[in-house]
């Protein structure tokens, strides 16, 4: 009888312990590459890349790609990957997520937690002219390094106080013509 109520008592300690992994800050890899993008070093170096970078900041920095044809926008696509992988580092779920779909040829940066303090607006504008370039040419490697470090640069400036904004944008050429049409 007493050893009949510990193996139900072990079992139950056991199944208790499975649950918590599964609600503990444990999910998918940083680099998830469903499109097959990156070679196996390739990926290797990203992903490590984004797990230095997050374990640095406290923000997850993710790659998610796919070629899957969906009905949904971009955004919710991203979305519903970070909800469905369970990613956010703390409490609040810090994440910086950048979706990119090959069959429909579309991209979205999904935010969350201090994700949405360091990648204002102007800073979604900043980084995407940064990695954008490389995507379109094909050289996916580098679009997701560049992609990185333009995280981490406005993790960092976000986080000493000057988060990136519309005034840190570049400013366009005058226009000596413009001006004198005006």
């Amino acid at each position: 009888m007493t050893k009949r109520v510990l193996i139900i008592a072990l079992a139950f300690i056991m199944l208790s312990s499975l649950g918590v992994s599964a609600y503990s800050d444990s999910y998918a890899p940083r680099l998830v590459d469903n499109a097959g993008l990156l070679s196996e070093s390739e990926a290797a170096e990203v992903l490590s890349q984004l797990d230095r970078l997050s374990a640095d900041t406290g923000v997850d920095v993710v790659v998610y790609t796919t070629d899957y044809i969906s009905f949904e926008s971009a955004t919710d696509q991203a979305d519903g990957v970070f909800e469905d992988y369970n990613y956010g580092a703390g409490s609040e779920r810090s994440c910086i997520l950048l979706y990119i779909n090959m069959d429909e040829r579309d991209w979205h940066i999904t935010t969350a937690g201090y994700g949405i303090t360091a990648v204002t607006d102007a800073g979604l504008t900043y980084i995407s002219d940064k990695f954008t370039p490389y995507l379109s040419d094909g050289e996916y490697y580098k679009a997701f390094t560049v992609y990185a470090e333009e995280c981490e640069y406005l993790i960092d400036r976000a986080k000493s106080g000057d988060p990136f904004d519309s005034d840190d944008l570049p400013k366009e050429p005058f226009s000596v013509i413009g001006s004198l049409i005006i």
